[in-house]
């Protein structure tokens, strides 16, 4: 009778435990939804599309394998990305992300281009208490608010910084030409500008060279003449920028037109897609320098399969945008694969606490959401191609010293 009871009592424990698994089951999400205000339009569009593309084909990557694999539920769910355009304006990031909180009920974020807009964005994300997976976001300053939800595996300014004079003082050496040092800085008057900036003077100062001239301009200003004769006049051979690509064009065009150019030319928001760039100026946009979150000839794991998809879709392999957005994915499933659940404040927890292997390499990240062990990169047009120039061991071709404009070819 004894073990007829047990027996009953185990039986009953199993249906209960079926039970429950199959209420899960029953209950599961169609599909793990994710929210993105994408930069569709506007001026950061040139950015904000190829972060898109990135995270779409991330996700399209995720369910071609089924989805992801939520313990909660026993099975794969597909991931559903809904990005709203936001015309490159803080102001819709905010609202079309709070739209997407209330109506769609995602589980996370994903950012647009840019550190304004990203910044604005982050905001969003501590206050609905939604993970929120940022690339483009140069500054500090949205990590230094205790914002918990905010993570970023993109380089900050002062890392950036670092890297820059880096590559000044490796070329500085190698051509044995210490006029490279002579800087000229010219700072766009918005948030990331402004810090980068700062960033640049101490790390001048530490390295005993010379800033010889700084000018500022507004993010939609197009006539830089003064500021290109006064950088002249004050001997600069190397000029460090914080241009969006329309402005880094447009004075690019007066550089030609007024018969003035540097040794070292740097933009740190990104010349353009080398599509646009190409059509834009053709033979006259090479040796432009800029920093780049990623690079189609890296040899991290699902690099290969990222370029083989985009190739096929575009016909042209992928520029660093591309990289940046797929590895927000990346983060994302393997970290709910990790919580086991679509709680958001688990996914929080397990995005907090491993290491994840991305097409931008190892990333963890710290307590303040950036990112530690990120790699520095920059690109150089040369011969009408975007190459990788930095770092020097994953190079492409090495970084070209600017000809005056009477001896280009």
């Amino acid at each position: 009778m004894k073990n007829l009871r047990l027996a009953l009592s185990l039986i009953t424990v199993v249906a209960i435990t079926l039970s429950g698994n199959l209420a899960k089951a029953q209950t599961a999400p169609s599909t793990i939804k994710v929210g993105t205000s994408a930069s569709i339009s506007g001026v950061m569009a040139s950015g904000g599309v190829d972060t898109l593309d990135g995270e779409q084909i991330g996700v399209e990557h995720v369910n071609r394998a089924g989805g992801v694999y939520v313990k909660e539920f026993n099975k794969k769910i597909p991931m559903e990305l809904i990005a709203v355009d936001d015309g490159s304006d803080a102001t819709k990031t905010v609202s079309n992300l709070e739209a997407l909180y209330a109506r769609e009920k995602v589980i996370a974020y994903l950012s647009g281009f840019s550190s304004v807009l990203g910044a604005a964005g982050a905001a969003v994300g501590a206050k609905n208490k939604v993970p929120y997976l940022g690339t483009s976001i140069g500054i500090r300053q949205p990590h230094e608010v205790g914002n918990k939800y905010l993570f970023v595996p993109y380089n900050k300014t002062d890392d950036q910084g670092r890297g820059h004079f880096d590559m000044i003082e490796y070329l500085i050496k190698r051509e044995k030409d210490p006029t490279i040092g002579n800087i000229a800085i010219y700072t766009q008057q918005i948030d990331f500008g402004i810090e980068q900036t700062k960033v640049w003077r101490k790390e001048a100062q530490k390295r005993g060279l010379k800033i010889v001239y700084e000018g500022k301009y507004g993010p939609t200003d197009r006539d830089f003449s003064t500021l290109l004769m006064e950088a002249r006049a004050a001997g600069a051979q190397t000029l460090l920028d914080t241009g969006n690509p329309a402005v880094t064009i447009a004075r690019l065009r007066q550089m030609k037109e007024l018969n003035i150019s540097f040794k070292w030319f740097y933009t740190v928001l990104g010349a353009a897609t080398e599509r646009r760039w190409v059509s834009s100026l053709g033979p006259d946009g090479d040796y432009v320098a800029w920093g780049r979150a990623w690079n189609h000839v890296l040899k991290f794991p699902m690099v290969k399969e990222l370029n083989e998809t985009y190739l096929a879709k575009k016909s042209y392999l992928p520029d660093g945008q591309v990289g940046a957005g797929y590895c927000l994915v990346q983060i994302l499933a393997d970290a709910i694969e990790k919580a086991g659940t679509l709680d958001r404040e688990k996914i929080r927890d397990a995005i907090a606490s491993n290491k994840f292997t991305t097409v931008m390499g190892p990333i963890k990240f710290n307590p303040d959401g950036t990112a530690s062990g990120l790699i520095y990169f920059c690109d150089q047009y040369q011969n009408q191609k975007d190459e990788l120039v930095w770092p020097l061991d994953l190079a492409s071709k090495l970084p070209a010293i600017t000809p005056p404009w009477s001896k280009r070819k």
